[in-house]
């Protein structure tokens, strides 16, 4: 049966790779809204009720206002993967680590809300929950996470830094407030996963 999926940010890098990754698949068909229409709400309700799945690359306010949209269809809302940070901590959303353990896998199966993980707390997480849960390393344990990012990784303030020398001084700030504000959430991921009472994230950008 063949599943129709909406990338809501196709635009984006995140919704591209998606797009690549799912084109050729046999079993989807990839359903686009006019480039044109891709802000507007009423339009991307009518696409959300078309499909079984949609994938949200978007920021987070844009995120949350998505997904409002999509729960008004009630029993036509569809599956969503959300890769922004807005959901990462809810309660109402599985975490989408199925590898953490089967109990995530589980959860991730019967749920029609999905949160892709921060990158930094998927490193962290694959490899200090086994050390937890097993009781081989204590939550209270003094955990230090050393994390690199090339200047991509610092999002699109970074980059336009990297390669505008006018305004370099200005938006390495902004860079540095963005990343700031990613770091501080990732941390509420690791903590909400692992129960940790101390740790250190450490983001350095090169």
């Amino acid at each position: 049966m063949i599943k129709k999926v909406f990338i809501d940010g196709e635009e984006g890098t995140t919704g591209l790779q998606i797009y690549e990754r799912l084109e050729k698949h046999p079993n989807i068909e990839v359903i686009k809204i006019d480039p044109n229409k891709r802000k507007n709400l009423l339009e991307k309700k009518e696409m959300m009720k078309k499909a079984d799945l949609v994938f949200l690359c978007l920021p987070d306010v844009a995120s949350r206002e998505a997904v409002s949209i999509g729960e008004e269809l009630e029993e036509d809302c569809p599956i969503f993967i959300d890769a922004s940070t807005a959901h990462r901590t809810s309660t109402m959303w599985s975490y989408g680590l199925p590898e953490l353990s089967d109990e995530y896998r589980n959860n991730i199966n019967k749920s029609n809300l999905i949160a892709v993980p921060g990158c930094y707390a998927t490193g962290s997480n694959l490899i200090i929950f086994p050390l937890t849960k097993t009781g081989l390393i204590s939550c209270s344990h003094q955990f230090i996470i050393q994390a690199v990012s090339g200047f991509s990784g610092g999002g699109k303030n970074l980059i336009e830094y990297q390669n505008n020398e006018l305004t370099k001084e200005i938006i390495l700030n902004d860079a540095k407030k963005e990343k700031k504000i990613n770091k501080n959430i990732e941390n509420k991921e690791i903590v909400k996963l692992i129960y940790v009472e101390n740790k250190i994230l450490n983001i350095i950008v090169k």
